[in-house]
């Protein structure tokens, strides 16, 4: 009898806020419910500390809390695809179609290969191989990018995925957050920033609970 895998997503495509994670992790795909499931480590150690900046900073500043209602997915399902071109077109055109359908206002990507997964989408770059982005010029994109935010296109923003639950985590802390010494009070504290911003904006307004 074949085990049912994984959902390939979760959550509403129409959130304005989008979690691009990695690909299944294959030890557990026939156990989990879908991409960052609650129950995985994984999602705690990347995810949760920055979302629990995130509701500090809107609740002190705006008596409001985010939904917890993202859509979510991997880049590719079988992390096999990463490394078959015709596959890995599939998946990024596939992604591609869905930014142009439901213009999501964020797209938070964990790791180096979900952020270039999504710019590849949006037809930001187009090299010929994925490229090995280092820690800080994945904190330069992000901090470019949240100097840039545009309520009304859609922005991707790279965070960190495995490096910063593993053995140079402290170096990935003052790397990322440009000296600052806390990766998640950097990240979303910056965040929380934009979205306070533009709280009252049309394409956030079902963000708040």
């Amino acid at each position: 009898m074949t085990r049912k895998i994984m959902e390939r997503n979760h959550g509403s495509e129409r959130s304005a806020i989008w979690l691009l994670a990695d690909s299944n992790p294959i030890t557990w795909q026939e156990e989990l419910e879908g991409p960052l499931d609650r129950r995985h480590p994984t999602r705690h150690n990347i995810w949760t500390p920055i979302e629990q900046v995130i509701q500090r900073h809107l609740f002190q500043q705006c008596k409001s809390r985010l939904t917890d209602e993202f859509f979510i997915r991997n880049a590719v399902g079988d992390p096999r695809h990463k490394f078959q071109k015709k596959s890995l077109a599939d998946e990024i055109a596939e992604f591609s179609r869905s930014l142009s359908d439901h213009k999501p206002v964020l797209v938070l990507c964990f790791g180096q290969f979900a952020f270039e997964f999504a710019l590849r989408a949006r037809q930001e770059v187009g090299e010929p191989d994925f490229r090995n982005w280092s820690v800080k010029q994945l904190a330069k994109e992000f901090g470019n990018r949240t100097c840039n935010f545009q309520v009304d296109s859609v922005n991707v923003l790279p965070l960190l995925h495995a490096s910063i639950a593993r053995g140079k985590f402290l170096h990935c802390h003052e790397e990322f957050s440009g000296g600052q010494g806390n990766y998640f009070d950097y990240v979303g504290g910056k965040i929380a920033s934009i979205l306070i911003e533009y709280r009252t904006h049309n394409r956030l307004k079902g963000c708040w609970t």
